[in-house]
Formats: C-alpha cells, structure tokens, sequence
C-alpha cells in the first residue's frame, strides 16, 4: 500500500514537472515587441516597389482559374505521387 501511494506521488509529482506547475517565467519571442514603431518610410518604400514591379499581380490573378494556389507540394500528383515514406 505504501509503496503504492509513493508511486502515485511520483507519477503526479512528474506529471507536474512536465506540465511546467511553477515555472511561471515568460518567454518573450520578437513578434511580441509591440513597442517598436513601424518605419513608415520602409513601408513607402515596400509599397512603391510592388507597385513597380512587373510581376507583382493582384491576388485574383495570382490564383488559378478555380480560384485555389497551385498545389506543387509533396504528395500531389504531379510530384510523383505519395509523400516520401509513407505507403
């Protein structure tokens, strides 16, 4: 019976661990930065280019006559079939 409970207590107690109960320290990632302004100047900039750019075109050009992307990915048919691996 004891060694029961001290089982369950371990289970729980790495269960606990895993989930991260305790560590309640913040990871902060870049696109958290809220803070930065935005260039605008750059954003001009980006802009103007599209804008001038000959094979920049709009979205309703850019996908296909059924209005879906070009499926080039792995596992169509035009990539050899199934994905790499997997029967």
């Amino acid at each position: 019976m004891t060694g029961t409970l001290i089982g369950v207590g371990l289970i729980v107690a790495l269960l606990a661990w895993f989930l991260g109960f305790g560590n309640h320290e913040r990871v902060v990632h870049p696109e958290d930065d809220v803070e930065t302004p935005i260039e605008l100047s750059e954003l001009e900039q980006a802009e103007a280019e599209l804008r001038a750019d000959p094979s920049a075109r709009a979205i309703g050009e850019a996908l296909g006559p059924d209005g879906e992307e070009d499926d080039w990915g792995p596992g169509t048919p035009g990539s050899g079939g199934a994905l790499p691996g997997i029967l």
